[in-house]
């Protein structure tokens, strides 16, 4: 159980906040870190909402989002600092406030941001895309909402149940190109 709760620590990391968010279409001019300067422990800090390619209306829903991130805060229960992310070579571990962990293999392609995290819960598989944005001495992980949100209610059925969650993917199921993510600090 506790393993299924770091797992789902991983994606709640991604519905979080303080917010840290940029609400223009992915910049042409994105940095990645490399797979060596990924390879650390990085602590969160905050949820990041982007609009990585949809329309002008993607863009009021990802303004939306920001107004919404403090009762997603509430809703799911994770602040900056309760979460850290270890990355090896092959494997990146979530450390929830020392008191749960879940491990998962990741693919990286440093040439472009992109990341497939996989691995297996409760004899579930499961594989979701991102992109690994580095802004400063952060880096930011982003994956698409509904893909997210699909994958969250796949490990835990009972989120399907959640009015809030079900509201927030009614809002965004018709939408392209938005990406909810976190913010991690060395």
């Amino acid at each position: 159980m506790k393993r299924l709760f770091a797992l789902l620590c991983v994606v709640a990391v991604c519905l979080t906040t303080p917010l840290y968010a940029a609400t223009t279409a992915a910049a042409a001019d994105d940095k990645y870190p490399s797979k060596k300067a990924l390879q650390r422990e990085w602590t969160y800090e905050g949820v990041a909402f982007e609009n990585r390619g949809g329309n002008d209306f993607a863009n009021m829903v990802v303004a939306t989002l920001q107004m919404q991130s403090s009762q997603i805060e509430q809703m799911i229960g994770i602040k900056a600092g309760d979460v850290e992310l270890t990355f090896d070579a092959k494997q990146v571990v979530a450390n929830y406030r020392n008191e749960a962990s879940a491990k998962c293999d990741y693919t990286y392609n440093a040439k472009t941001g992109a990341i497939t995290l996989s691995g297996k819960t409760d004899y579930k598989s499961y594989s979701i895309e991102g992109v690994v944005v580095l802004r400063d001495d952060a880096i930011y992980i982003f994956f698409d909402v509904n893909k997210l949100l699909a994958l969250a209610k796949d490990i835990n059925p009972d989120i399907a149940q959640n009015s809030q969650l079900k509201t927030l993917q009614q809002m965004l199921s018709s939408q392209q190109g938005i990406f909810i993510g976190a913010k991690f600090t060395k």
